[in-house]
Order: structure tokens, then C-alpha cells, then sequence
């Protein structure tokens, strides 16, 4: 009777001991001690993350024959990032970056008076009196919540979560769900959604995300200076160039292919985006206009409204409101596809 084969073992290159290996290494300004962290800890994952990454996305467009002498590159432009992986650092330049991008529009007044409209809407929507005295009562309560938020986070400064973790290097989960707490109620459940899925950092994302994008500039400027060079002939032939000519994508290409991926993502995770049965409807008749896209001729947006309208019984507002969601998916993760050169929905 055969064997039966034992299951393979992953192995993870980049391991936690690796992680902690970079912390200490920024912590201490001994040569020697950081030549053995570097050494011993460091250099082993950042060798097998170059290599992983340069065959799996075929960055193969370089100025040197041996990939080994590119991978020798990036290590060393990692080795000058690595005082910048810091854990308090990043979860507060990603605060930052939620919240700033959200109301970054406008003055805290100009948020303030689009917050009462939001609630005035919601109360129409809700069949209720907006100008009922309880309701008015509410109000007040949430804008002096909001108010003094202000006064103190300054809607958001940067530095303020900083300060909460005393500029601890390595932070906890704990630490960034009790930062985030204030914060329910006094922005709106979009943004704060989008606080409540930060976790600590990975040195393995962090590594890797600034490593694709020193490669697709490298790759882009290599084989920019062959195309200045070589004949077409010359570039048809390259065993090394992933396509053909007749393969480049356009710009409109690579934004009908997202679509396509965004188009999939929203569908197939609806009901966690909406969970409102109704919320989703909506979404889904607005993502109907994607799916047809190549079919609609006219892109004005009081017929598009009305296209919408006949996919259901919904009112303006809550069609605005979807759309707006819908709209910052789209935009947050199109940046994100621009510039790292793939998808990745579930990236915060």
C-alpha cells in the first residue's frame, strides 16, 4: 500500500521574529549590532520578498543581466526605508489620510451645516417630521458632541495618535480601538468604518508595497529608454518584454478592466457594503448603469437619475448617498490599482 504524501508546509519567509528584527534595528544606533540584525534577521526575507515579487508581476525590463544584481539594488534602497516603518507613525498617517480625505473639502462649519442636512434628509426619509422639537433636541446634542470633538482631535491633527502611543514603535490592537472610540458618532458610519478595519502594520505589506512601486518605476524607465533604442523588430523579439505591441494597454483599457473587477467586488460583497436591504437595491440599480455602460449613449445626470428611478421606487437623496459610497470605493481603490498596477479590493 503507498504512502500517503505528507502535506507541504508553508513557510513563511517574512516571520514576526524578522518584524521585531527591524524594530530593534531602528531602535539602536550600534554598527555592529545592526550588522547582525541585518545579517541574521533582515536580509534573508528581503532577499526572498525581491525575488518573489519581480518573478510573480514579471518585472523582467532592467539594465542588468542577472536579476540578482537587481534584487542587490532594492535591498539596498530598503535598507535606506528602514527608519520609516514605524507602527504609531503609519496607524497615524493612515488616520490621517482617512478622515482628512473625507472632509477635507471644507471648512468644520461647512461640515457642520451638511451634517444637519444629512440628518434633516434622513429624518424625511424615515417619515418623520424634520422640524420636530424632539428631533431639534437631538440635533443639538450631536453638534455640541461634534463641537467639542473638534476642539479637541481638531477634527483630526496629525501627531494625535503619536502622542496617545507615547511614539511607541510597536503598538497593539487594543491601543488603536480605544484611539478610534471618540470617533463613533461624530464622523459618519462610512469614514468610521474605515477606522475600525486598522490593524497594526506588517512589515511584510509595508516592504512589499514599497518595493512594487520602486520596480514599476524602475521597469517603466528601462524599457522607456529601449523603446528610444532598440528597432520594433528588436522589441517584438524580446524574450524578457510579458506582451506583445499589439498587447499594450491603452488608459481606457486598464479603466474598462477595473470596472469590470470593481463591478465584481461590489456585487459579490453588496450586502457588507449595504447591508440595508434597501441600500442595496440601490447600489445594484446604480452599478446597473456600469453593467450597461457600453450601451448608454447619453451621460446627463438628470436622465441618469431617472434610469435609476425606473429600476425601483427611490428618492434623491438616498440615490446621492449610495452613489457618494459607491463613488469612494471607486476612487480609493482606482488610486491604489494606478499606482501599484494591480487590484486589491481588500486593501484598507
Amino acid at each position: 500500500m503507498a504512502k500517503k504524501r505528507k502535506p507541504k508546509v508553508k513557510r513563511n519567509y517574512f516571520t514576526y521574529e524578522a518584524e521585531d528584527a527591524i524594530l530593534l534595528y531602528n531602535k539602536t544606533d550600534n554598527a555592529d549590532e545592526r550588522s547582525r540584525l541585518y545579517s541574521k534577521y533582515i536580509h534573508y526575507p528581503f532577499f526572498k520578498l525581491t525575488q518573489n515579487i519581480i518573478h510573480t508581476f514579471k518585472f523582467y525590463h532592467t539594465d542588468v543581466e542577472d536579476l540578482e544584481h537587481l534584487q542587490h539594488e532594492i535591498e539596498v534602497f530598503l535598507l535606506s526605508k528602514l527608519h520609516l516603518y514605524h507602527h504609531s507613525k503609519s496607524i497615524d498617517d493612515r488616520l490621517y489620510k482617512i478622515i482628512v480625505r473625507k472632509y477635507m473639502h471644507g471648512s468644520y462649519e461647512e461640515y457642520l451645516a451638511k451634517f444637519k442636512l444629512d440628518c434633516l434628509e434622513n429624518n424625511e426619509e424615515d417619515g418623520e417630521d424634520p422640524e420636530s422639537p424632539i428631533l431639534e433636541a437631538e440635533f443639538r446634542m450631536l453638534l455640541e458632541k461634534n463641537a467639542s470633538f473638534a476642539e479637541e482631535y481638531g477634527l483630526y491633527k496629525k501627531g494625535t495618535f503619536l502622542e496617545h502611543t507615547g511614539e511607541a514603535d510597536k503598538i497593539t490592537q487594543e491601543q488603536i480601538n480605544t484611539f478610534i472610540g471618540p470617533f463613533k458618532g461624530v464622523i459618519d458610519d462610512e469614514c468610521y468604518d474605515k477606522l475600525t478595519k486598522l490593524t497594526p502594520p506588517k512589515a511584510y505589506s509595508y516592504f512589499g508595497t514599497i518595493t512594487k512601486r520602486w520596480l514599476i518605476n524602475y521597469c517603466n524607465k528601462s524599457y522607456g529608454k529601449k523603446i528610444t533604442k532598440d528597432t520594433i523588430e528588436g522589441v517584438c523579439e524580446d524574450i524578457n518584454h510579458s506582451y506583445g505591441l499589439d498587447d499594450v494597454l491603452t488608459p481606457n483599457d486598464r479603466l474598462s478592466d477595473f470596472v469590470d473587477d470593481y463591478i465584481e467586488y461590489v456585487t459579490l460583497n453588496i450586502y457588507e457594503l449595504f447591508p440595508k436591504s434597501n441600500d442595496a437595491q440601490v447600489a445594484d440599480a446604480v452599478l446597473e448603469l456600469f453593467r450597461k455602460r457600453s450601451d448608454i449613449d447619453i451621460f446627463q445626470k438628470k436622465a441618469l437619475y431617472l434610469h435609476i428611478r425606473e429600476l425601483g421606487d427611490f428618492k434623491t437623496p438616498k440615490i446621492t448617498k449610495i452613489s457618494n459610497t459607491l463613488s469612494s470605493i471607486f476612487k480609493e481603490n482606482y488610486t491604489f490599482y494606478l499606482e501599484n498596477g494591480y487590484v486589491d479590493f481588500e486593501t484598507p
